[in-house]
């Protein structure tokens, strides 16, 4: 049954996270659009010659990297023996914002060719984007249970 948790927990949780990105990317003018942005990442490498871009990998990714969050936030649920709420959602949301941050910071730094964006928007927008993630991934563990 963990299982089921877990998936529901990721989808809720990335698609909420998502919609928030797309949402802001429009009202902003900006690319906020995590799978696009891990598309543009991936295809400009120079191990990869299309003619056109496919989209897939980009979505795969984002809700791997979702999935795995999840996981993370079972086990500490299970090990801290804490009922799943929207609030300890969006506090564990909170820290993979942090960890969001760093990973893409990273990966901005050692890319090639990074995508031209203002980094400090778009860590902040990481922030809330995975509170709101942390809060849609609790809430859809919770409806399973």
């Amino acid at each position: 049954m963990a299982v089921a948790f877990i998936l529901f927990g990721t989808l809720t949780g990335t698609s909420l996270m998502t919609l928030f990105s797309y949402f802001l990317s429009r009202k902003a003018n900006r690319n906020f659009r995590e799978p696009v942005l891990l598309n543009q990442l991936l295809f400009d490498l120079p191990l990869f010659e299309f003619k056109s871009k496919p989209i897939l990998p980009g979505w795969i990714l984002h809700y791997a990297v979702g999935f795995i969050f999840v996981i993370g936030f079972h086990f500490f649920w299970k090990m801290a023996s804490i009922t799943p709420s929207l609030l300890s959602g969006s506090i564990l949301g909170l820290f993979c914002g942090m960890l969001g941050v760093a990973g893409w910071h990273l990966v901005f730094l050692l890319h090639p060719k990074p995508p031209s964006i203002e980094l400090k928007e778009y860590y902040i927008h990481l922030i809330v984007a995975h509170i709101i993630f942390g809060f849609g991934a609790a809430a859809g563990y919770k409806l399973v249970s």
